[in-house]
């Protein structure tokens, strides 16, 4: 999307920032020419602050999956995240 964040979404952003806490800064601060995504999920499972892994297998598999993924992503689709931390990445 382009343009000035939806209303709705400021609203769940300082939700989020009070009751979870946040280190970024409000979608508020970026004006009418900037791109953004927005994607609504359900129930797509734990950010990676809250999932406990079995092992230091697991947690290096994941990591490199996710590691790599991003990698393919930023290449192929000429695509910048920006914003990666563990809050950010979904199992």
């Amino acid at each position: 999307m382009q343009g000035w964040h939806p209303r709705r979404l400021i609203e769940l952003w300082n939700k989020f920032a009070v009751e979870k806490t946040t280190e970024n800064d409000s979608p508020e601060m970026f004006g009418g020419h900037q791109l953004f995504i927005i994607l609504e999920l359900g129930n797509a499972g734990l950010d990676l602050e809250a999932y406990m892994f079995l092992s230091a297998h697991q947690t290096l598999s994941v990591s490199q999956k996710v590691t790599c993924g991003l990698e393919v992503t930023e290449v192929e689709l000429e695509f910048e995240h920006r914003n990666l931390h563990l809050g950010n990445v979904l199992v």
